[in-house]
């Protein structure tokens, strides 16, 4: 009876806190959802971006598996292909030496005969038949217990990393190869979508204020 009583002598205040409240709460939970969108949406971008750049690094380790012994013939095709694949900014095969990786062909010529010691690669070697890795290059780290960034000069665009076993026409596993692939075009759709999202809620939230 007390509390029936007290929320017909308060009703007026009862009711305020209900709308601040309201006012309050469908704005959270219109942020908290669109935030939870996006990021879900760009999470399932970047797993499609990965599989997407596997299956080019398969295809082109298939293309030049053949041409292993040949050093000259590889780099060949490396040329040919950055040539007529404005996504790719960098090939390279690597052989295995002393426990690192020895570049035998590239793109960046400059880098040829270069030793790189990249935990990446050594953990990409070790991939099971046919497997390979593909890492958004924010999440490449080096193997020292420092784990400082292993791109020297890290880019403002993003990309993505390929690194698999390649094995010759007798199926034993020779050479590594690394293929560097642009996600530019994807991150800037992305990132417009994200935007307009952004602003589409800043509108939302701003109407139910009024």
């Amino acid at each position: 009876m007390n509390l029936k009583k007290f929320i017909e002598d308060n009703r007026e205040i009862i009711q305020l806190i209900y709308g601040v409240t309201l006012i309050i709460l469908i704005p959270l939970l219109i942020v908290y959802n669109t935030v939870f969108i996006i990021k879900k949406y760009n999470n399932s971008i970047d797993v499609t971006l990965q599989r997407q750049a596997l299956v080019v690094g398969k295809t082109i380790s298939t293309l030049i598996a053949g041409d292993l012994p040949w050093e000259d013939f590889v780099q060949a095709k490396l040329d040919l292909l950055m040539e007529n694949n404005s996504e790719i900014q960098e090939l390279a095969v690597l052989v295995p030496a002393e426990g690192d990786f020895k570049v035998v062909a590239s793109s960046n010529i400059d880098e040829v005969g270069e030793i790189k010691d990249s935990y990446y690669y050594k953990v990409a070697w070790e991939e099971a038949e046919d497997g390979g890795l593909a890492t958004d290059s924010s999440h490449l780290v080096k193997s020292s217990p420092n784990n400082e960034t292993e791109i020297e000069d890290f880019e403002a665009d993003r990309f993505w990393l390929v690194a698999m076993p390649m094995k010759n026409t007798s199926g034993i596993k020779k050479a590594l190869l690394t293929v560097k692939l642009s996600s530019e075009i994807v991150d800037e759709l992305t990132a417009y979508n994200r935007n307009l999202s952004i602003y589409l809620l800043i509108g939302t939230v701003f109407i139910i204020m009024l």
